[in-house]
């Protein structure tokens, strides 16, 4: 009884020390990409001009293409940027909105920044090999426990 019992807590124990790392917060060093955040705060309702233009700029350039055609998304954006170049005292860009986009995508291309989203691991793969990993770890004391009882007999 006293093996299973051990057994149950070590189980018990991988798996609350994967669930722990699957969704520990990010390190205070790690920030979310600025263009994530301009389309998070017009998921919101309250995208404003508070951001560098360059993160309107690669928030256009990353817009799913759903939501670029189905919500006012895109022109939401375009127009809190231009609101924030106008705040900088700059002069604003004349250009139709289709011309201007494919200048942004383009100069976005470039930027270091449109490439974040590629980097790290997906958080629902990670929780996917934490419990793999717990199942095989349960896995292991399995042969174990056979041969205690093996060895009580």
């Amino acid at each position: 009884m006293g093996h299973r019992r051990a057994t149950a807590i070590a189980t018990a124990a991988a798996f609350a020390a994967v669930l722990a790392a699957a969704f520990q917060a990010p390190a205070a060093g790690a920030q979310i990409a600025c263009w994530r955040q301009v389309l998070f705060a017009w998921s919101k309702g309250v995208v404003g001009n508070g951001y560098p233009i360059r993160c309107y700029e690669s928030a256009l350039a990353h817009m799913p293409e759903d939501m670029r055609v189905y919500s006012s998304a895109q022109d939401d954006v375009q127009r809190a940027m231009l609101a924030a170049i106008r705040a900088q005292g700059r002069p604003t860009d004349r250009r139709p909105a289709a011309a201007a986009g494919a200048s942004r995508a383009a100069a976005a291309a470039g930027d270091p920044a449109s490439a974040e989203h590629t980097r790290g691991v997906p958080t629902p793969l990670l929780v996917l090999c934490g419990i793999l990993v717990a199942l095989a770890a349960a896995g292991c004391f399995l042969p174990v426990r056979r041969a205690l009882r093996r060895s009580r007999n």
